[in-house]
């Protein structure tokens, strides 16, 4: 390739990469957040019906539906309660600002508007406000030995239906004191070990419900420059193959592909401590080579804590998230 050629394909993978950013910095616009606002009740009933709810989510999901009618002050009709959060909480995203920095940035914002704004003092607080449509996080409790989850049919199970160890930790006082009207799990004392799952089908569902998400995760196919050159995995050997081999995997550019990473780590940073952290993580080979490991497209599936490594047991962890890909499947 000559240097005009090269100089020419940089500038317009550059300019490529420009505009995604810029979008990612602010993906609403202002006629959409007025839409979210419009129809967020409509929005929730589409989500989860009232009847699939809990108390206390529907409890959250209607303070949710009337703090995005309050108004930010008196007499605002720009800004109501919610679209104010997810704007603040976007920028804060967009830019990396630390927690202390918009503390900062939010006390001052509120000492500026007029008096009886409704502007949070703190990121806690901010998050609370929008936390109805967070994402759920399921905490499952494993066995000590890495052998099963404590899921399914052995969601009930005290001790481990293959080595007998017990599910939970021995507390000091035998776990028999207490009021009886206190949770008989709580007596039991704390899991030996516990599997946080980020359910994936929900993720990859808000991913799409973003026309420009959306676009990205068909950019392999629809935005990728093929002049046989190797730039993105797409243009492997083995990419091919596999769409070779299952034709109607390859067909559908909304097919997502899926990167898997596992690694343990020492959270405490002092090596005499024993204890290990391992995060399973997704990298989505859709995407453009510059965003593929982007933080906010690289998707935390598993968390597994210590104190022992998953070791060659890691596959047991893994089960929610095939369980998952299995149903995106069919």
């Amino acid at each position: 390739m000559d240097d005009d050629q090269d100089g020419h394909g940089n500038c317009d993978q550059e300019g490529c990469r420009d505009d995604i950013n810029e979008e990612c910095i602010l993906e609403f616009s202002d006629d959409q957040f007025d839409a979210l606002v419009d129809n967020v009740e409509e929005m929730i009933h589409d989500v989860r019906g009232e009847d699939e709810m809990t108390e206390a989510e529907l409890r959250k999901y209607k303070q949710f539906v009337e703090d995005s009618k309050k108004p930010l002050y008196p007499h605002c009709e720009k800004y109501s309660r919610v679209t104010r959060d997810l704007k603040l909480l976007q920028l804060k995203a967009a830019y990396g600002w630390t927690d202390k920095s918009f503390k900062a940035l939010l006390l001052l914002l509120k000492d500026m508007l007029p008096e009886g704004n409704l502007l949070p003092d703190t990121m806690y607080d901010a998050k609370q406000i929008v936390c109805p449509v967070g994402l759920k996080i399921e905490k499952i409790h494993a066995c000590g030995n890495n052998c099963v989850l404590f899921r399914d049919e052995n969601e009930d199970l005290d001790n481990c239906p293959e080595c007998g160890m017990s599910r939970y930790k021995c507390r000091k006082n035998g776990g028999d004191d207490g009021e009886d009207s206190m949770d008989e799990r709580k007596k039991k004392g704390t899991p030996r070990k516990v599997a946080w799952y980020f359910p994936l089908v929900s993720r990859l569902q808000r991913m799409f419900a973003n026309k420009k998400e959306a676009k990205l995760l068909r950019w392999h196919e629809e935005g990728r420059n093929k002049d046989g050159m190797l730039r993105h995995p797409a243009d492997c050997a083995q990419w091919r193959h596999f769409d070779n081999t299952y034709g109607w995997f390859g067909d559908d550019p909304r097919n997502i592909r899926f990167a898997l990473s596992i690694d343990g780590m020492n959270p405490y940073g002092n090596m005499s401590i024993s204890h290990s952290t391992w995060p399973v993580l997704l990298s989505i080979m859709n995407h453009p080579p510059w965003l593929c490991n982007k933080c906010k497209y690289i998707m935390l599936s598993t968390l597994v804590s210590g104190p022992k490594q998953p070791s060659d047991r890691i596959d047991v962890f893994l089960q929610p998230l095939v369980e998952d890909l299995q149903l995106l499947r069919q």
